[in-house]
Parts: C-alpha cells; structure tokens; sequence
C-alpha cells in the first residue's frame, strides 16, 4: 500500500487504530459511506474530514496527508533534497486523484448527454 496517497494514509490510521470504516466513521460522526469514499479515492479531498480525522486521532494533518514516513521526513528537516521528493510525491499524487476526478466528471457528462 502506498503511503503517499491519501486514501492509503486513512486506511492506514483506520487499521492502525483497530477500527472498521463503520468504526471510525462513528467516532469522527460522519457517515461510513464516506470513509469507504475516501479511502477509496471515490470523493474530494474535503478540508473538513482531515481536520476532522486530525483532532480525533491526534496525528497531524501533515502526516494524513502524506503519510505517516514522508511527514516524518517533513517533520524531522532532514535533508532539502528528501523534502522535495517527498512533496513531488504527494503533489503528484494530488494531480493524479483530481485527473481521475475530472474523468469520472467527464464520463458522466457524457453518459447524461446521451440520455
């Protein structure tokens, strides 16, 4: 599982906690429909449910963003060249799931232009 990811990053602190998707969603009161959106890449990345799953697990925004490795790198002001990486890696990510966002939009364009 990639760290890097979002969706990987949420999995990963669900599980490390013990918790299922239904779980967890309670413990953040949010609907576990949208943990599974969010740990499956199937939704926005919404400012609310980081800040959200950052207060009631204690970790940092940083670290449920990138990952708990690449936040320690971040954290720790190792070397320049390690904290480059470790945001390209995360940007990249980023520009990847809004590429896949953006195709699903267009997809359902379509299928609604068809109709």
């Amino acid at each position: 599982m990639d760290e890097r990811s979002f969706k990987a990053a949420i999995r990963n602190i669900r599980e490390e906690m013990g918790l299922t998707q239904d779980e967890f969603a309670n413990m953040l009161s949010i609907d576990s429909s949208t943990i599974w959106r969010l740990e499956e890449g199937n939704t926005r990345i919404l400012n609310k449910y980081v800040y959200r799953i950052s207060k009631k697990t204690g970790r940092s925004v940083l670290e449920i963003l990138v990952g708990k490795e690449k936040a320690g790198i971040l954290e720790e002001g190792q070397d320049c060249k390690e904290q480059i990486a470790a945001l390209k890696d995360y940007y990249e990510s980023v520009i990847a799931n809004l590429n896949d966002y953006i195709k699903v939009l267009k997809d359902k364009i379509e299928k609604k232009e068809k109709e």
